[in-house]
């Protein structure tokens, strides 16, 4: 369990670094909701749905 709280902080903090970001409830809200995103984008094309439905569904773009 200490591995994976480790990991998980090693993660938020690359994250908060990349994105110029200066807090940490704000940096871990927007990297909780990239990574939902991520893997909805995941299951929709596992599923066999098109790329351009999931971002038109959920207002995202294509990046």
């Amino acid at each position: 369990m200490l591995y994976c709280t480790l990991i998980a902080a090693i993660l938020l903090l690359v994250y908060k670094k990349k994105n110029n970001l200066t807090g940490y409830k704000i940096m871990k809200v927007k990297f909780l909701i990239q990574l939902e995103n991520a893997i909805m984008r995941d299951i929709v094309i596992m599923c066999g749905d098109g790329l351009e439905s999931f971002n038109t569904r959920f207002g995202i773009s294509s990046s």
